[in-house]
């Protein structure tokens, strides 16, 4: 069997118990509002759960907004371990992490493509520091499966299990 190779995101992931990706081919389908609606309900399955909630549509970022978030003093920290979330509540169960908490004015979206794109997804998924988390929900921009897949595969150690209504993928960075 082949040795897994160790990176700086499966490093920084390798704390998340259970990561859930919400894709889709086009906008405007609601995938922030269900993966908002995800991250809501997996914080209620237990009064110890701890979720993350990754904003990476980078040029439409709404999850700070959709969780209440969008005022001036909810901003991310740096510190020596990387970015810190910011919490929604006071307990720290409900971290979110968006380029929208980045942004001088939050109305403001980035238009990024290629490898300014890819470089600042890389960096939210290795350089955030989530601590212990029960699940991570990522919502993406639109019509990304093909990177995140790939992403996956190449960036992390991890086995990596998809499944579709109608079909299954199943991929390993091995």
């Amino acid at each position: 069997m082949a040795e897994q190779i160790e990176t700086p995101v499966s490093r920084r992931l390798s704390s998340v118990k259970n990561i859930l990706i919400v894709l889709s081919g086009k906008g405007g389908v609601g995938k922030s509002s269900s993966s908002v609606q995800l991250a809501l309900s997996l914080l209620n399955t237990s009064p110890t759960a701890r979720v993350g909630l990754l904003d990476l549509d980078l040029t439409g970022p709404s999850l700070p907004r959709m969780v209440g978030l969008d005022l001036p003093g909810a901003s991310v920290h740096q510190s020596s371990a990387g970015w810190v979330p910011v919490y929604v509540d006071q307990g720290r169960r409900l971290g979110v992490m968006s380029i929208g908490f980045l942004l001088k004015d939050r109305g403001d979206s980035v238009v990024w493509r290629g490898p300014k794109k890819d470089g600042m997804i890389r960096q939210f998924l290795s350089e955030v520091r989530w601590g212990e988390l029960d699940y991570l929900v990522i919502d993406t921009p639109p019509g990304t499966f093909d990177f995140f897949f790939d992403a996956l595969l190449s960036f992390c150690a991890k086995n990596v299990s998809c499944r579709w209504p109608h079909c299954d993928i199943y991929g390993s960075s091995q």
